[in-house]
């Protein structure tokens, strides 16, 4: 067949379609795809070079000391880069401690212009001596439409702590041990440390087994400064806290108007010539009412042998299963407890090779009523 030149146009036509298209594919399918191109796309109502661009010069704005009396105050210079006005539609906080606003008749930004965000912390809603809050800003910037700025800040403390947290280090297992932390007042209005306990004020928690704390005022004649109070807090581990790494916390109540009370980290590692598999993450020893037991393994590279349990309560027996590598220790509800849950405490006492241990489970139970029995 004689090839027209109304063919060869119309092969032209057809090829230069073909490319177009696969052209503009490949475009959109890229790295990102769809949606990376959607994303840096101005709003359809609007031209297509007039879009802002949100942007700061830090992401942390560190406030330094403020004063336990009063607000601190900062400032974060927000630019806009783009070609369309900045419209910054929230500044939300990560809490009510910290705050974040542009003043009246700032916004919207224009294009090349920037504006101060004015940032306040009202330390009368910390409880401590340091804040790390985060701001984040909501804008009409197509490409970066939210924006993440840390805010750090120190409260100038009512009082010292000497050192800041118990930090026992590593303690060989069955030997006791204790730290102190001396506590001493940085103003002159008097206050006072009420108490201090293993869990928050209010809680409900249970104490963590193996840990004493003391509080003891240090008489007014030893303070090294007239009229500013002191104290000393003293933590105490028994031996037989479990061993591996702990980490517990002592809180100090007080008195003083800005804050109830104060957390204080109590860390260490108990060393031992064995190791304890829970059955859980949790401290307890759980035992769920559809299970006839908890179980938990003891392994050790020397013989491992169960030599008493005694239940405070009365509520659970626990018994020792020889296996490979150490034993398992059986934990299991007496007959005949009452439907409902059932808190009790183990002091079981473990040998080791040569040596013996003692060791407190705090055991959980779940039990569901009575099976009937057929008529």
């Amino acid at each position: 067949m004689r090839l027209r030149a109304g063919h060869v146009t119309i092969a032209i036509i057809v090829l230069v379609t073909l490319f177009v298209v696969l052209a503009v594919w490949m475009g959109s399918s890229g790295s990102g795809g769809e949606d990376q191109v959607a994303g840096a796309l101005p709003p359809v109502d609007s031209a297509q070079d007039l879009v802002p661009s949100m942007a700061v010069d830090v992401n942390v704005v560190d406030l330094g000391v403020i004063p336990n009396t009063g607000e601190g105050h900062g400032k974060l210079t927000v630019h806009n880069r783009g070609k369309g006005p900045l419209r910054i539609d929230e500044v939300r906080s990560s809490c009510a401690c910290t705050a974040g606003a542009f003043s009246p008749g700032a916004l919207p930004i224009p294009p090349g212009a920037s504006a101060d965000l004015n940032i306040k912390v009202d330390p009368k809603r910390i409880y401590g001596f340091e804040s790390k809050k985060t701001l984040t800003l909501f804008s009409n910037d197509p490409v970066r439409p939210s924006l993440e700025v840390v805010v750090s800040a120190k409260i100038d403390p009512e009082f010292s702590l000497e050192p800041g947290t118990f930090d026992f280090g590593t303690v060989a297992k069955g030997t006791a041990a204790a730290k102190e932390i001396h506590l001493t007042s940085r103003i002159d209005t008097p206050f006072k440390i009420t108490g201090i306990s293993p869990v928050q004020p209010e809680s409900k928690d249970e104490a963590p087994a193996g840990l004493q704390l003391e509080l003891v005022p240090v008489a007014e004649g030893e303070w090294k400064t007239p009229g500013r109070v002191e104290y000393v807090l003293r933590a105490s581990l028994s031996a037989n806290l479990a061993p591996g790494a702990f980490d517990m916390n002592a809180y100090i109540s007080t008195d003083i108007a800005r804050f109830r009370f104060l957390r204080i980290p109590v860390h260490g590692t108990v060393e031992a010539p064995y190791k304890l598999e829970m059955p859980s993450n949790l401290r307890a020893v759980v035992i769920q009412a559809t299970a006839a037991d908890a179980r938990v393994r003891v392994s050790a590279g020397s013989p491992v042998s169960l030599e008493s349990a005694v239940a405070e309560s009365g509520t659970v027996t626990v018994t020792g299963q020889e296996s490979p590598g150490g034993m398992a220790l059986v934990f299991a509800p007496v007959a005949g407890l009452a439907a409902g849950r059932h808190d009790d405490r183990v002091r079981a006492r473990l040998r080791v090779g040569d040596r013996s241990f003692e060791e407190l489970f705090d055991v959980r139970m779940f039990t569901g009523p009575a099976a009937k029995t057929k008529p």
